[in-house]
């Protein structure tokens, strides 16, 4: 797994985003969704509060897999398997499990000071930031499916979990 280093994330953190570059008409410029499709997603997507990354892959758009590489590189950062490439144990002793649910998040490691944290919606990441303890602090993004996140929550903090429901 190639991650991105600190400058390049900067970079492309602090390049303003137009509307020429919003999510949708990049998918569509890459070859990844229809205009049709594309329509269709954001008139669904403008009835709740889903992304419209959410809805391309549930209406079968774009498959989970395809979104995740999309989406990593639309945000600058890499695309991470939790199933082949799971999260360092030591990073996430002692978290809160209901937390990372919510936030639809798992801090995956850390390298040279930085965790870095697997998320569903990139498009969150920077709200994430300011909840995030000290202690995981700087942190980047990795980008990895809802499902990947939820299955990799459910099996690490399964007791937790289970006591709390």
């Amino acid at each position: 797994m190639t991650l991105a280093t600190q400058p390049q994330f900067e970079e492309a953190c602090s390049t303003p985003v137009t509307s020429a570059d919003s999510l949708g008409g990049w998918l569509m410029r890459h070859g990844y969704v229809s205009a049709g499709a594309l329509s269709q997603a954001l008139w669904q997507q403008a009835l709740g509060d889903v992304s419209l990354a959410e809805v391309l892959v549930e209406q079968g758009s774009v498959n989970p897999a395809d979104m995740c590489l999309a989406l990593a590189e639309f945000h600058g950062t890499d695309p991470v398997n939790l199933a082949s490439s799971p999260p360092d144990r030591a990073v996430l002793a002692g978290l809160n499990p209901q937390f990372w649910l919510k936030n639809n998040a798992i801090p995956h490691h850390v390298s040279d000071g930085i965790t870095w944290i697997a998320v569903a919606r990139p498009d969150r990441f920077n709200t994430l930031l300011g909840s995030l303890p000290d202690n995981l602090r700087p942190a980047r993004p990795l980008i990895a499916t809802r499902a990947e996140i939820h299955e990799t929550l459910a099996r690490t903090f399964r007791v937790p979990l289970t006591a709390a429901a």
